[in-house]
């Protein structure tokens, strides 16, 4: 593990690991639960739904500002 972090491998590994498990859940929760469509055809639409939850840049500016926000005006009791 220290080789693949000192060769900037680690980032792709992780990123692969969580990948295929992601696959894997999906996988699970289309044997149990979905019967009208293929394992593609689930994958296909739950993608198209991942991708339309994208947040932009001002999203995050504006919770990281109320974050912030909140953390300045927290009085311990």
């Amino acid at each position: 593990m220290n080789q693949m972090i000192h060769c900037g491998c680690f980032a792709e590994f992780i990123d692969e690991f969580i990948a295929d498990e992601n696959e894997r859940r999906q996988y699970d929760y289309w044997v149990h639960k979905v019967w009208d469509m293929s394992f593609d055809e689930f994958k296909e639409k739950n993608n198209a739904v991942q991708d339309s939850s994208f947040i932009s840049e001002e999203e995050v500016g504006a919770t990281v500002k109320e974050s912030i926000d909140l953390l300045n005006n927290f009085k311990p009791q």
